[in-house]
């Protein structure tokens, strides 16, 4: 008999695919230290002041930068490596490693990634509970220790230690708000000053969203969805629309939508038969779920539509292009799904060297990344002749989120 997917999913963390939590907020990853253990401070606080609690001159902390036109300018890809609590910056064209990042404190665990117009990326630890922002250039990076110097990682394999890399600019701590698992998240789509959507778990397993100053990362705005207690995961992914509202999916539960202005939350039952796990918006901002029963799923004019793939399969991540088309990351077998724009069939893409991709995304030119934890491999692939272009190695590597930014702004660039 075939395994439920969420027992899929579980026994899978179970057997150590991926650093997963368990219903009572643990993690399979390392312990952490607990009680008032000593944990080095990020270099800019929540607070926007330097450690010492003078007076910041330094600007606004923003990363500039941003994306630019189609295949213009630099395109990067932003991939956790989730054991190893680094998130590590590739040059998309070079198809090659640039940075590394440290983004918290003793096993942090990073996860979801979400780059904002400018370029910045926000990172979501799972473990730690806590969100990190780095800029997405170095004009954007904070002269915290006033040498004159960024002091920042700058090539392939070069880490600085936790809170030496001045281009980290803010690290907010969940667990001292009562939260742990942060996951799904989204940059809102305006280029000065966005706002970013966090979501996570409380204590009591009622998952919670957070709207954050992007700039700061000080919480606006927290919202509890207390009918849903008792849960093992909070938002599982994420994005924002170009109203500045936050789609979210709970895993193999419903969708939700949450209105900027109003902070009203809508639920919208998931059919019986999908169980949703990866999300993302296609351009005319209508939510498409990957599902752990072998379907894509698409929420649009009051109603979901199913595009079946194969019963027997999981899908994890998804992302959508500038032209519409779908791509999603197939576990059993072993590849990427792809949908066309305006099409109800889909067709298969084997990757060789595949292994269990978790997350996909496609980059300013309009290449698609296939993110694979056990192959420890971010392959690039060209999806007009299906083509293995090459990858990069990453450890372990679980991320499946806008990697690239460019979900984000399909939400407010519309291609002719």
């Amino acid at each position: 008999m075939r395994r439920t997917a969420i027992d899929w999913f579980l026994g899978a963390c179970a057997l150590g695919l991926g650093a997963c939590e368990t219903d009572d907020g643990t993690s399979n990853a390392a312990p952490l230290p607990s009680g008032d253990t000593d944990l080095p401070a990020p270099p800019v606080p929540p607070s926007s002041l330097p450690a010492d609690g003078s007076e910041d001159d330094s600007g606004d902390g923003g990363g500039g930068g941003g994306l630019p036109p189609p295949g213009e300018g630099d395109s990067f890809l932003w991939v956790s490596s989730s054991p190893s609590g680094y998130v590590v910056k590739i040059d998309t064209r070079e198809i090659a490693e640039i940075a590394r990042y440290a983004t918290g404190p003793t096993n942090p665990d990073p996860s979801r990634t979400s780059v904002s117009l400018r370029g910045d990326v926000a990172v979501a630890n799972r473990h730690y509970g806590s969100v990190t922002k780095i800029a997405g250039s170095e004009d954007g990076c904070v002269d915290a220790n006033g040498d004159g110097v960024v002091t920042t990682s700058r090539g392939a394999g070069e880490l600085l230690e936790w809170g030496a890399d001045e281009c980290v600019l803010w690290f907010s701590d969940i667990r001292n708000r009562g939260g742990t698992g942060a996951r799904g998240m989204s940059w809102e789509a305006v280029e000065e000053d966005p706002r970013l959507w966090i979501g996570w778990l409380d204590q009591a397993g009622v998952p919670t969203v957070e709207r954050l100053d992007g700039t700061t990362g000080e919480v606006l705005d927290t919202l509890a969805l207390s009918d849903q207690p008792g849960l093992a995961y909070g938002p599982y992914g994420g994005a924002a629309d170009a109203d500045g509202g936050f789609w979210f999916v709970l895993l193999g539960r419903p969708l939700y939508h949450v209105d900027a202005q109003t902070l009203e939350i809508v639920e919208y039952d998931n059919p019986a038969s999908a169980s949703f796990y990866g999300m993302t918006l296609d351009p005319q901002g209508n939510p498409w779920m990957a599902g752990l029963d072998g379907s894509v799923w698409r929420w649009a004019e009051g109603q979901f539509a199913e595009y079946p793939f194969d019963a027997e399969a999981y899908l994890r991540g998804i992302a959508t292009n500038p032209q519409g088309d779908v791509f999603a990351a197939v576990n059993e077998p072993c590849g990427v799904l792809r949908i066309r724009q305006g099409e109800s069939a889909s067709d298969f893409v084997q990757i060789a060297g595949c292994a269990e991709p978790v997350g996909v995304s496609v980059d300013i030119d309009g290449y698609v990344w296939v993110i694979d934890y056990a192959a420890s491999a971010a392959f690039k692939v060209d999806p007009t002749t299906d083509e293995l272009l090459g990858q990069v190695e990453v450890v372990l590597p679980y991320t499946y989120s806008d990697m690239t930014g460019v979900g984000l702004r399909n939400q407010v660039v519309t291609v002719g």
